[in-house]
């Protein structure tokens, strides 16, 4: 298993902001050895603390399921 360096999620993280073009301004909090995903500067929780194995994976599964819900808003948009 490949390790997981604070490199990946900051890619992840450039990931998310570009999937959602930049506006809801995500970022992670860092505390008391894991990671928290946010929003606003930490205004938002939109995950709970993870080791960052477990943040790399929540990450990208939470990008995975923006996309699928803009593929159906395009697709019911479409009919």
């Amino acid at each position: 298993m490949k390790r997981i360096l604070k490199t990946d999620l900051d890619d992840a993280m450039s990931a998310l902001n570009r999937t959602t073009n930049n506006t809801q301004d995500f970022s992670y909090d860092r505390a008391y050895g894991g990671y928290k995903l946010v929003r606003e500067g930490g205004a938002w929780e939109v995950s709970p603390r993870l080791p960052k194995r477990a943040m790399y994976d929540w990450m990208w599964a939470y990008i995975y399921g923006i996309e699928a819900g803009q593929k159906i808003l395009l697709n019911t948009r479409g009919n």
